[in-house]
């Protein structure tokens, strides 16, 4: 998560520049890159020296480990407008509830996301951009809506009637509707 000297978290609300960044991971490594920089190399298992910082994500309280001084330079160089730090989440570390980030939702269950804005996985049909695109004047890519998992074959929306999902051995299930922000507006080419 990038956090400002502070602690607070910065997402690409704030610095839409954000959703120019990609990574990749090899071999036990991430691999930033971002338009006009240099790409950056991290390990992903950082030394338990590195300092835990105090973040604040969404008006609670969560723990990161930074990332080393040099990400935080590599982000504060691409987007130029005050200090980053870059900071990780360790599986010891105690991640945010459901029913803090929700509490107006009686019905969702406990669940525990670290720095994700409700949950780690975004699903979306094809089927659902297609419809979208058919009452919008400017049409949308499925990359607007930036999902971890696209899925075809179904009708429009289907998705938001599934509770369970089973993908190979792996089960999931569904918590919540996704409420979508403002960040389905910034173009995630430009």
């Amino acid at each position: 998560m990038v956090v400002k000297e502070d602690g607070h978290m910065v997402t690409a609300r704030q610095e839409p520049r954000l959703v120019l960044v990609s990574i990749t991971l090899e071999n036990n490594y991430l691999t930033l890159e971002a338009p006009g920089m240099e790409q950056i190399v991290l390990p992903i298992k950082l030394p338990s020296s590195n300092k835990i910082h105090n973040c604040r994500l969404f008006g609670l309280d969560i723990k990161g480990r930074d990332c080393g001084d040099e990400v935080a330079q590599w982000f504060t160089n691409y987007l130029k407008t005050q200090a980053y730090r870059l900071v990780q989440f360790d599986t010891s570390m105690k991640g945010r509830t459901t029913k803090k980030l929700y509490p107006s939702e009686s019905y969702l269950q406990n669940y525990e996301v670290a720095y994700p804005d409700c949950s780690p996985v975004h699903l979306i049909s094809e089927a659902s951009l297609v419809d979208l695109n058919t009452r919008l004047k400017k049409k949308v890519k499925m990359e607007y809506f930036r999902p971890n998992i696209v899925v075809s074959g179904c009708e429009a929306f289907e998705e938001d009637t599934w509770d369970e999902l089973l993908i190979g051995d792996v089960e999931m299930k569904r918590v919540l509707s996704c409420p979508r922000c403002v960040l389905t507006t910034v173009d995630p080419d430009t």
